[in-house]
């Protein structure tokens, strides 16, 4: 994908993730406030389920009443995941695309992509226990070349407010640790 205007000045989300858009002409006061109200609850539950999957991981060495807690956390992510799948099978996610999602923008590739200018919500579905996407209004800032039959799409968040902000860029930063981490995994530093 295309460099951004800050390539390499912050961390960034790539992956393939499930993507979805549509035309959202005039969004603006209160509807705006409402969509990211609504991102910021979706949000906070990725970055919540995140955590859990990280203190279960590193759960060999907690306290007995600690695996408790994990146990029933984990018996709740079953329930949850197990509700995903039904209203999945209800409301289908849209394909995954190629993704990079920074602070104040998304970039992804798209056959069918909007045109330069036009105000969009993106639908972005960060985690696959998660059923609803986080919702963001944006602006399509640029249509890059079609290459590999589809363009890359690059679109600002509109008017993003600090708190949805700041989540967005917690959840970037934990994404990036658990890759450096599965690196250090896959391959340890020689020394």
């Amino acid at each position: 994908m295309a460099d951004g205007p800050a390539a390499g000045a912050e961390l960034c989300w790539e992956d393939w993730l499930p993507l979805g858009w549509r035309l959202a002409p005039n969004v603006s006061g209160a509807e705006l406030s409402h969509l990211y109200d609504a991102a910021l609850t979706r949000l906070n539950a990725v970055l919540t389920v995140g955590e859990a999957l990280a203190a279960a991981e590193s759960s060999d060495d907690a306290p007995p009443r600690a695996q408790d807690i994990l146990r029933l956390e984990a018996r709740l992510n079953l329930l949850l995941a197990m509700v995903g799948e039904l209203l999945a099978a209800q409301r289908p996610r849209p394909p995954a695309r190629a993704v990079r999602l920074g602070g104040g923008w998304v970039e992804w590739r798209d056959p069918h992509p909007p045109a330069a200018g036009d105000p969009v919500a993106i639908e972005l579905y960060l985690n696959p226990s998660i059923p609803d996407p986080v919702t963001l209004p944006a602006r399509v800032e640029a249509v890059g070349d079609p290459g590999q039959g589809a363009a890359v799409v690059r679109a600002t968040f509109l008017e993003i407010p600090p708190n949805v902000l700041n989540a967005i860029e917690k959840l970037i930063f934990r994404w990036h640790r658990r890759r450096v981490a599965e690196q250090r995994r896959v391959s340890p530093p020689k020394f």
